[in-house]
């Protein structure tokens, strides 16, 4: 298996990072679990369809997906070798683009044509066309976002203000934190947030948070325990608590296994 990022990034600021990921016939059949890490994606899978399992609900993956914000990680199975190309994006990226509530997107995978027709026949050209050329496929997607038309209004750029203090914070923050820092009560803050990027402030913070200490772990940076405390967490429960919530499984359960999806993202 291999699992590439690109760090180039649009003007536009739309993206986050470019990837590349394979597999080979010795690599399967493969059954990995993807944690949400707080970034929408767009991908091409080229080749035989893939699955994914979020609560019990089976997907089959083909061709041009964007995949949402997720809460909780899902399983991926992969069962025929072949490449995908994908892009990380922004956490309000897809409200830019697309100009639509994106909660709808929440927990999803979507076809793209279903979203936005052209914008998808257009990306999904370039996807086909750079298929056997990396350095074509950045400097295309590059320039393609850099030339895209979006809705930026005042409530989108607040709300990037509050992602950028979250990313800041690593996810330890409250409501009131965000509160003080935007023009916003409470209950509109809520609204608008999950409106642009998919998620409520809280469970986005949450996810930030979670996903920042796993980086942590997976780049053995610190022991586990000494991130625990790190992270705020009172307590070994309320952590447990949190790995069950984005895992769907227990600490033990998961550090019995080998992730390598997980352990490539995670540490890149």
């Amino acid at each position: 298996m291999e699992f590439k990022y690109y760090t180039e990034k649009d003007k536009n600021k739309l993206i986050n990072k470019l990837f590349k990921l394979s597999f080979s016939e010795d690599d399967l059949p493969l059954k990995t679990t993807i944690l949400p890490i707080g970034y929408p994606t767009i991908a091409y899978l080229f080749g035989d369809e893939q699955i994914s399992v979020y609560n019990n609900v089976t997907r089959k993956l083909k061709k041009l997906i964007f995949t949402g914000q997720h809460y909780g990680a899902y399983d991926y199975f992969v069962n025929d070798d072949g490449l995908t190309y994908g892009i990380e994006l922004h956490p309000t990226a897809f409200y830019k683009i697309l100009n639509t509530d994106v909660s709808i997107l929440t927990n999803q995978h979507f076809r793209g044509d279903l979203l936005d027709e052209k914008f998808s026949k257009n990306i999904e050209d370039i996807f086909l066309e750079c298929k056997n050329d990396e350095t074509y496929y950045i400097k295309t997607i590059i320039h393609f976002f850099n030339n895209l038309d979006l809705t930026i209004d005042d409530d989108v750029v607040q709300i990037d203000n509050a992602i950028d203090l979250i990313f800041k914070k690593e996810g330890m923050l409250q409501i009131n934190d965000l509160l003080r820092e935007l023009p916003y009560s409470q209950k509109t803050l809520e609204t608008k947030f999950k409106k642009i990027v998919g998620l409520t402030p809280g469970r986005y913070m949450k996810l930030i948070r979670f996903s920042a200490l796993m980086r942590k772990y997976e780049g053995n940076e610190i022991n586990l325990n000494h991130l625990i405390y790190k992270y705020a967490y009172y307590d070994q429960s309320h952590f447990i608590k949190d790995f069950k919530i984005f895992f769907g499984k227990s600490p033990k359960s998961y550090f019995k296994k080998d992730f390598p999806i997980i352990e490539k993202y995670l540490k890149d």
